[in-house]
């Protein structure tokens, strides 16, 4: 049986004038909708004066528009049992909100404002910019984060993954309403952005809604972004005392989505690191007990980055087993693959966790973003044929290409 059988998701696609494209998923089940608003435009869009700009603008853009001014937006959208929100990673900015079926007038009006009409003041830039600057510090003060970012510097010199998506307190400091207004109009077009739509709507009437409310946004030109060279793996750690722990880290390429090995990478990562069942947490958490734990976090996006295996001693003089014990499972990969009941179990996991995603409109609105911003919007119907499709032989080829050893 091949999953695109049970999981077929309708979607209508309905493109404005102006290049701005709605991707529509009709789900009569769900007496909800949930509306994205990507703006294609992340940290990595940003120049070195720029480092959290987009991040910035997250915030700003719910502080005032030319309808909803005086921080009015939040109130209004509470009051009409709408749940909204927003984040900013790499190479986006997403406003979402969750609503009531009979609001959707109003949700696409909310999202719309601050896309297109943001009139954000002087004394809205201060007060966020007081807010952020603490984000940052308290980021810098956790050991984990500040290690992560140590690694996200140190790896990516040649890649605008470097940029840290909260900005640094030189740039942040130094933001002013005409700079933040500058990125806001450049990055802020119909051609730099795209929105998501799954729950209980009738399509013609939500591509009404659509067109009365962004039809009038103006398009501008904008530089495309191309994938930087990947960086080899290796192990480096850190022993910043003064920051807590000693953390270890093994640094290891992660490819984007639209590359053929990515998945095989995604099993080889499992089975190594991520999870309870992976080779390190057994071997050192569970069983010899040298580590506390051992977590995985992505430095990826459009552009390949990296997989940052954490690892954390329990006391110092374990470092040198938990490192023989990291090169030897490195090495086994490497040579071997991953065993076929490994990989039988990895696949099963992944596909259940994409599978329970059809369950709810905010996942589906996710799942149908990520396949937009890969360009192969079909994915959405095979992803797991993909997943299943994958053998030993493609992880083996692919670990020795993107893992060489030491």
């Amino acid at each position: 049986m091949k999953y695109s059988d049970i999981t077929n998701i309708p979607l209508d696609q309905l493109r404005l004038g102006n290049s701005l494209c709605l991707y529509a998923n009709p789900d009569p089940a769900n007496p909800i909708i949930c509306l994205q608003l990507y703006i294609k435009t992340g940290s990595v869009r940003e120049s070195t004066r720029q480092f959290g700009y987009a991040h910035f603008l997250e915030h700003l853009v719910f502080k005032s528009t030319s309808k909803y001014p005086n921080n009015s937006i939040s109130t209004l959208a509470s009051s009409m049992g709408m749940v909204l929100n927003a984040y900013t990673d790499f190479d986006a900015t997403c406003y979402y909100v969750m609503l009531p079926r009979e609001r959707l007038d109003e949700g696409m009006d909310i999202l719309a404002q601050m896309a297109l009409h943001a009139d954000f003041s002087e004394a809205d830039v201060n007060s966020e910019k007081d807010i952020i600057i603490e984000e940052i510090y308290q980021y810098e003060s956790d050991p984990e984060m500040s290690f992560i970012e140590h690694i996200q510097v140190e790896y990516f010199k040649k890649s605008p993954l470097s940029h840290p998506v909260l900005g640094t307190i030189d740039t942040v400091g130094n933001a002013t309403r005409r700079s933040l207004r500058a990125f806001y109009r450049k990055h802020y077009r119909p051609n730099n952005a795209f929105l998501v739509a799954s729950g209980d709507f009738d399509p013609d009437q939500i591509y009404d809604i659509f067109h009365a409310a962004f039809s009038d946004w103006k398009e501008s030109e904008l530089n495309s972004l191309a994938d930087a060279s990947l960086h080899r793996g290796r192990f480096t750690f850190d022993s910043r005392k003064r920051q807590g722990p000693e953390l270890l880290a093994l640094v290891l390429p992660e490819l984007n989505e639209r590359h053929q090995d990515s998945e095989a990478l995604h099993i080889a990562i499992r089975y190594l690191a991520i999870g309870k069942s992976s080779l390190l947490h057994k071997e050192l958490v569970e069983e010899r007990k040298l580590c506390s734990f051992v977590k995985v976090s992505s430095l990826s996006g459009l552009l390949s980055g990296v997989s940052v295996v954490l690892l954390a001693p329990i006391q110092p003089r374990f470092k040198t087993a938990i490192m023989d014990s990291v090169f030897r499972h490195w090495a086994e990969i490497l040579r071997e693959g991953v065993p076929t009941e490994a990989i039988a179990l990895i696949k099963k996991d992944i596909i259940h966790s994409w599978l329970y995603s059809f369950d709810g409109v905010e996942h589906k609105a996710n799942l149908i973003a990520a396949e937009v911003f890969n360009e192969d919007i079909a994915r959405i119907q095979s992803y797991a044929d993909l997943v299943q499709s994958i053998e030993n032989a493609q992880i083996v080829k692919a670990v020795n290409e993107f893992w060489p050893s030491q």
